[in-house]
Parts: C-alpha cells; structure tokens; sequence
C-alpha cells in the first residue's frame, strides 16, 4: 500500500497541467456554490436595510386613522396603553433646502433623540454615539449630505419647513445608513421635536409613534391589543416577512440554476480527467495488480486521490468564493440609488456546505471510472487491448425522445399553466433529452456527410467524421458544448430581453416628469396653471394588495383617471367579453368598486368578467367587480390592476405612493430643477422620464451582468473538459494512430485529423447549442409567468450567431493541445507489443 501511494503522490505532481485543471473545476464550482449561498443571504440583509430606513428595529408603527379628527397623535393616551414596550414619538416633517446649485426635498424628523437612537441605531462620523443628545436647532445630518453641501460641525444651514425658514446647526454627522438612506435629490434632517416647534413657533406635534416590542413572539398579540385599545389609530407591523421571503426568492433562484449548469460542467470535467489519468496508468496498475495488489487497493488509491483534489480545490475555491461573492454582492445592490451600502454577509455554515460539496463532486465523478478501471481484466491490461464502449443503447433513444417531445408539447398546447415546477422543468427535460439524443445525431450526420468530407477534406476528413460518431469521448464534447453554450444563450436572451422591456416600457408612457409628495393634493392647480405643462395625469399606486380567500395577490394596483389613461400609456389594450370599447370600459371603473384585471393574471388564475373579488385594503376589505381586462408588456410584467383612483382613496388613509405624471410644451426646454423653483413650496420630489430609465436599466445591469459571469464561467470551464475530452479520446485511439503513422501517416496529417475533428466538433456544437438555447429560452416567459412577473422574450438571432460562434472557435483552441501530443507520438512505444 505504501508503494502505491508514492506512485500517487509521484504521479499527481509530475502531471502538473491536470492537476491544475482538475483543481481550477473543483475551485471553479466551489466559490460558485459559495457566492451563490452567500448573496441570497447578503441581498436579504440589503432588503431589510431599506426597509428599516424609516423604522429602525421598530416592530409596529401607529399614526392616526380616519375616526381620528386630527393627523397627529395624543402621546399620553398612547403612553398609558404600550407602558411595557420601548417606543419613540415622531414627528415627520417635510420642507426644501435651496441653494444657488443645489435644490433638495427635505425630510424632517423631530424626535427625543435618546429615544429614536435605541430603536433606529444613529452611527456617527468621527465621534461615539453614546450619549446622543440634541437640543433647540442642533441636528444632525448624513456624511453625504455633508459632503455634498459641504458642511462640517457647527455650521449653520438653512431650511424651509411648513412655509417658514428657519436655520439650523449642524451638531453631528452621520454615517449613510438607516435613519440617513437618502434617494437621489432628498436630504434627511434629525433635529430635537421641542426646538423645531420652537423654530416654527407652534406646540409639540407627533404624526407617528415607533414601538419596539420586547417579546418578538407576542408581536401580534400587542398588535391586536393596541388596535382594541387604540381605535383612532392604525397599527401596523413595519416589515412584511413573507414578502421579504418571495423577494429574496425570486432574486436567487437564477443564481442557484445556473450554479446546477456549473456543477454539471465541473463533474463532466473532472469525470473526463479521471478516465485520462486511468488509462494513462493502466500499465502500472496492471503490473501492480500481477504482482499481487488487489482490485480494492488500486481502487482506494485512486479515491484517495479524489478526495486530495476535493480537499485542495475546495480550499481554493473557499478563497475565491469570497471575492466573487463581494462582486456579486455589489453588482446586485440594486438599492443603490436610495443610499443603501451593499452589505456581504457570510454564513459561517456556508464554509462548511461548500466544503463538503467540493469533496463530494471530486468523489462522486471519479468512482464511476474508477469503477469501470476496476472490471478490466490484467491480461486486458498487459496486452493494451482494452478499449472504450461504443455501442448505442436504444433505451436511451426512446428516453431522448420523450424528454424533447414533452417539452415541446407543452409549449405549443399547455403553455401558461402557472406551475413553476411544471415550468422549470421542461428547459431540465430539454437540457438530458439533447445530450441522449445527440450520438445518434452524429451517427446520422457522418452518414449523410462522410463522402462530402472526403470529397472537400479528403479521406482524413473521413476518418475524422467516423471518429467523431464512434468515440463516446469526441460526442460527449459535443453534448458538452451544446449544453453549456444553450444556458448561456438563455441567461443572454434573458438579460435583454429585461432591457429590452425596461426601454419598452418607457417608450411606451408619455410623459415627461414624474412628481411624488404627500402633498401633491395641494399642488395640483399649481401644477395645471404652470404655462409648460400641456397635461398631468394622478396615479395611486397600491403595491402587494392580499385578494382575500385566494392563492394571489394583486402586485399593482393603481388608481387612475379613466379619461387621460390611455393618453399616458400607449400599446396598452383594454377590453371585455362584449367587444367594448376602452374608453367605455374604462369608464365604467367610476360607477362602483370595479377592477380591470391584467390578462395574465385573469388567465393564470381563471378569472372572468363578472367575477368579484376581495381587496384587503389596510385594514378593509372592499369587495370588486372584475369589468375587464388590460394587456401590455408593462402592465404583464408589474402584475397592474386598474380601479378608479377617487373611489380609492376613500378606503386607503397614509403610507401611500402618489405621482403625477406630467406631459411640458415642445415649446419649453423644461428640467427638473425649473420645476423644483416653481413648485418648491410644495416638499416634491420630481424627476424626469430619462433619469427614472436611467436608474431602472442601471438596478437591473446588475443583476444580469453577474449571471452573465456565471454563465460564462461555465462555458469556459466547459472548454477546459472538452480539451479533457479530446486528450481521452486521443489517448484510447494512440495505437490506431500508431498504426497509420507506420504505414505513412505524417504528423501532419495526424494534427490536420485531430483540426477537422475539433472543428467539426466546434461546429456541429455550436449549432446545437445555439438551437437548444433558442428553445430553451422559449420558456423562460413561462418560468417569469409562473413567478408573476411576466417576461416577453425577444431572442436577438445576432446574439445567438455569436455566442455559438464564439462556442466554436472555442474547441477549436482547446484541439491544439492534443495536436501538440500527437506531433511527439512514438510508434514503437505504442505498437511494440504487437
């Protein structure tokens, strides 16, 4: 035994090339599983971050409902009702700062400092926070702010706030994060809730109250309590768990298939090293095993040998994966734009997952050669007279052809039906019944196409086409290529066709400026009378609204005014069972509570005009009346329902999104900032069309240029076991090669064999791989429609071109290696036995 593992350990280093590639795939697979784990929990931790921006650790929120009289909050009677629970008095507050370069919505919050900073955590540049306190004008601001105004301590700044200007002291500055998550164009202001009444001459107010519930467990039980006890105020809990669930979900699920495409890829490749390092030493294992040693010590010798390449590729890859894992973390941040920091947390657990797994596919994908070395008899061995298996099994033909006629049924009759798991795995179904199905293709192929080979390449190209069909090694690299080049074309097709919907959809709405604010109830007539605006249009937008008593929710619903919808949103078709006209079916949205259901949703949950449906609308549930349907790719994609926006706003108090969306003169050259001036007396956030695409293209950018890397990472990988491959069956056919080299094969010829057949390969895979992508991506509408949120792919023929193109000349590259080997081919070495 001891013998043998010298020769292990001798063998392991000399081979040098194949113990980098064999530990590159492991390492390659392992920082992917990693990263993979890693961003789920990293993008989870990012969410809460924006969610808490505003409530800090807070569990519930209570402001004044509409049985209050009054917006703002009585303190002692919610005092004397959460005595057991830590709580903070806000007054939220909104105002403008202005400068001669700088025009900013501000965000006041007035508060005891002492009791917000032990709910929502106050970080501060250059000094403790511990003992936090702030008093008569002091506040504090963000370090972006700070540097941006710049403005340092003790610096006074001047705001606007409820019509009056008042200036402040800067007393702190703090770090971007919770209280101080700022969008673009907004500034958060803390100040002391008794010196601002002060500043603006008027008693203490309270619009909110923050309560931090000591017992987690019993969040409920003091929710209903207080709603009992408090009735003149609505009490919410401040962060939605499922939601945050199916957020996180359906951000990592396209990590974790194209992670199973890697893990493919790495297995393939180091399956396909193990059979080249096992012929390569079957003469040595064949003198070991004469001399006495045993099938099982030669087989425990080789695993062991596994598990060192697991172990070392799986360190590796450990160290690898936390770099990977910080630029997926930051190139998926995509609350950016709201000041939200990207947040890396590792799991240390995930350490030890990944770990194992990198030990497991080392082992898993070396034992079956291991196996397969195990039945080869001695004189087999002695003699070199062992060879690969080349016959075809028909059961996989009958299995190949059902995974591809499946698929393709579904698609063309059973498409849509809203199952994921029905979705997902028709592309899986595919992705096998190619691989089955591709030896017979090639034995039909060098059928059809062996005498146009010799008739064009000569009798080499020939023999290299009958090669490619008879060797289980040189087809298995076109099932290689072909499966890694169809997942990167789907991940391709899928990330433009994200863009191509985001540019769509903003082609598609005419308008110029969008403006948000509490306030914009106000500011209409303002906003009409403005001599560059030709026309404005309010939208409610309601987000994640529960239908009761049902297995969905409504993603979008919007309050709209029926007359100056379809001015604001082109491509968009409304309609009914009756062939109504839009404008009347819109209409009828005024009339009671009635919806318009988007044609998805209507279709993936069997929903008819006539329907009625429950809306639990904060704490009501209002009961409607489906009177149509709406399609678009905008309206598809965001999950939209349409009801009358007057009728909503009976049901609905604060905590809503308000817009106004504004069409300006041709005549004018209008901007942000013209508007700001105009209307700055209002706290309005405004922002044109083109920024709102700019900042929609740059979130999603990030997302699809990681799994772009991902499925590039696993194209070149699968480059890496091709060549693998080609040196396998290089090495099964060296005697065959020996053989025509002695009767007059040049090394020419053999190199210029081994080029028609890696480009052949190269190809043939290409093509392929570029079909079975097209359909692949044929359902990624289905998967993105089980999900809700539809996706209308456009496959770009271009993208595809290339892509399999790109395939090609990839093999081509990775033959050179066998070409190389073949030039230093010794004839009597190989054929001396003979």
């Amino acid at each position: 035994m001891h013998i043998l593992f010298k020769f292990m350990m001798k063998n392991i280093f000399e081979k040098k090339l194949r113990f980098v590639l064999i530990v590159f795939s492991i390492a390659v697979a392992t920082a992917m599983t990693f990263a993979s784990m890693g961003v789920s929990n990293s993008y989870n931790e990012m969410i809460l971050e924006k969610m808490k921006a505003k409530v800090g650790d807070a569990d519930l929120i209570i402001y004044s409902n509409d049985k209050n009289k009054s917006t703002f909050l009585d303190r002692t009677e919610i005092e004397n009702e959460i005595t057991n629970n830590k709580a903070a008095y806000i007054f939220d507050g909104e105002g403008i700062y202005k400068s001669d370069n700088n025009i900013l919505k501000l965000n006041i919050k007035g508060c005891e400092i002492e009791d917000l900073n032990k709910i929502s955590s106050i970080k501060l540049i250059g000094s403790s926070d511990e003992g936090l306190s702030l008093k008569d004008n002091e506040v504090i601001i963000s370090n972006n702010i700070s540097k941006k105004l710049n403005l340092s301590v003790g610096d006074n700044i001047n705001l606007k706030v409820e019509g009056k200007e008042i200036t402040a002291k800067v007393k702190n500055i703090a770090i971007n994060k919770g209280p101080f998550l700022e969008s673009a164009g907004e500034m958060n202001v803390i100040i002391d809730n008794k010196g601002l009444s002060k500043l603006l001459s008027r008693e203490k107010l309270i619009t909110s109250v923050l309560v931090n519930v000591d017992n987690k467990e019993n969040i409920e039980e003091y929710k209903s309590q207080y709603k009992n006890n408090l009735p003149n105020y609505d009490i919410k809990e401040t962060i939605n768990k499922e939601d945050l669930q199916n957020r996180v979900k359906q951000f990592t699920l396209p990590f974790y298939l194209m992670l199973i495409i890697v893990l493919i890829m790495a297995g393939f490749i180091i399956y396909s090293a193990y059979k080249v390092i096992i012929i390569e030493r079957m003469a040595v294992i064949g003198t070991f095993r004469s001399i006495g040693a045993t099938k099982c010590s030669t087989n425990i010798i080789l695993i062991i040998e596994s598990l060192i390449y697991g172990i070392l590729g799986g360190g590796i890859g450990l160290i690898l994966g936390i770099p990977i894992l910080n630029y997926l973390c930051d190139s998926t941040n995509v609350l950016k734009s709201y000041g939200v920091e990207t947040i890396v947390k590792i799991n240390n657990i995930n350490y030890i997952y990944s770990f194992l797994l990198a030990i497991s596919i080392s082992f898993i994908s070396s034992i079956i050669p291991i196996m397969n070395s195990s039945k080869i008899s001695v004189k087999e061995i002695i003699l070199g007279t062992f060879s690969e298996n080349k016959r075809l099994k028909l059961g996989n033909l009958v299995l190949a052809l059902i995974f591809l006629i499946i698929p393709t049924i579904y698609l063309y009759k059973y498409k849509f039906t809203g199952v994921f798991l029905i979705s997902i795995s028709c592309p899986f179904l595919i992705f096998i019944g190619a691989a089955l199905i591709c030896p017979y293709f090639m034995k039909i192929f060098s059928y059809l196409f062996k005498e146009l080979y010799r008739v064009f390449l000569g009798n080499l190209g020939a023999i290299a086409l009958d090669n490619i069909s008879s060797s289980k090694a040189l087809i298995n690299n076109v099932v290689l290529l072909m499966s890694t080049l169809s997942a990167v074309i789907a991940i391709y097709v899928a990330s433009n066709s994200v863009s191509g919907l985001i540019i769509t959809q903003y082609e598609d709405m005419n308008y110029n400026f969008k403006i948000q604010g509490s306030k914009l109830k106000y500011a209409k007539d303002d906003i009409y009378n403005l001599d560059y605006v030709n026309n404005y249009m309010e939208e409610i937008i309601l987000n994640g609204v529960e239908v009761k008593d049902k297995d969905f929710d409504i993603k979008r619903l919007e309050g709209i005014e029926e007359d100056k919808f379809l001015d604001f949103y082109s491509n968009v078709e409304i309609y009914d069972d009756k062939g109504g006209l839009q404008d009347e079916i819109l209409k009828n949205l005024q009339s009671g509570n009635n919806i318009i259901i988007n044609n998805i949703l209507a279709k993936k949950k069997n929903i008819e005009i006539g329907d009625k449906i429950q809306l639990k609308i904060e704490d009501k549930e209002i009961i409607y009346n489906v009177i149509g349907f709406v399609k678009g790719d905008y309206i598809n994609n965001l999950g939209v329902a349409l009801v009358d926006k007057e009728l909503l706003k009976e049901y609905i108090s604060i905590g809503y999104e308000n817009n106004v969306l504004i069409k300006n003169n041709n005549t004018y050259d209008v901007t942000s900032n013209k508007l700001k001036e105009d209307l700055e007396s209002y706290n309005l956030t405004i922002s044109s069309k083109e920024e709102e695409l700019k900042v929609d293209l740059q979130e999603n950018e990030g997302l699809m240029n990681s799994l772009e890397s991902f499925s590039l990472m696993a194209l070149l990988i699968g480059s890496l076991g091709i060549m693998n491959n080609l040196m396998v069956s290089f090495m099964y056919r060296k005697k065959e090669l020996a053989v025509l080299s002695s009767v007059g094969m040049s090394r020419f010829q053999r190199g210029y064999l081994l080029l028609i057949e890696g480009a052949t390969i190269g190809i043939i895979g290409g093509i392929l791989g570029a079909l079975e992508g097209i359909f692949i991506s044929n359902f990624i509408e289905d998967i993105t429609y089980s999900l809700d949120a539809y996706l209308k792919v456009e496959i770009s023929i271009k993208l595809v071109v290339l892509l399999g193109a790109l395939g090609a000349i990839l093999i081509m590259v990775a033959s050179i290696v066998p070409i190389i080997k073949s030039s230093k081919l010794s004839i009597v070495e190989e054929i001396k036995y003979e």
